[in-house]
């Protein structure tokens, strides 16, 4: 249910506001209407370029027209999960000879390409119903600056 509602919640806002500003800089992102997103917690291929199907990642999975990827989960207080976790140790997945690049930046910064040249926004989603940060005594700012790094 948790995840429904952080979903739910996250989707709200999205249609809601046309963020303009970020961090007292202007920004020339501007949300695509009508939101079609897709939400990956799970991929039915682990290792090599067919992991770019299950990112979603236009021409290697089945055609979509979504223009919001979600990847699930970051962690507060972990190594990322599932989808995020792909995302966070490319390289791993991805292995030596990957269409994409040598290293996790450079397929990620790959993916991002073919996904913005789609039109496609990468977002991710935290904890999941599975991790309760503040609860468990993580310090809210501290979790949100990790959070920020690993969107850098």
């Amino acid at each position: 249910m948790l995840k429904i509602t952080a979903f739910a919640v996250l989707l709200l806002t999205l249609q809601a506001f046309s963020i303009r500003q970020f961090a007292g800089r202007e920004s020339s992102a501007k949300i695509t209407y009508p939101i079609r997103l897709a939400y990956i917690d799970r991929s039915t291929a682990w290792y090599g370029d067919k992991i770019a199907a299950g990112l979603g990642v236009p021409g290697y999975a089945q055609p979509h027209d979504y223009n919001f990827i979600l990847l699930a989960f970051w962690s507060c207080a972990g190594a990322p999960k599932d989808m995020a976790m792909i995302w966070a140790s490319a390289m791993t997945y991805f292995a030596q000879g990957n269409s994409f690049g040598n290293n996790t930046q450079e397929i990620q910064k790959a993916l991002k390409k073919i996904y913005n040249a789609h039109g496609i926004k990468v977002l991710i989603s935290a904890f999941g119903d599975s991790e309760f940060p503040t609860s468990a005594g993580e310090d809210p700012v501290a979790c949100g600056h990790k959070l920020g790094q690993f969107v850098k």
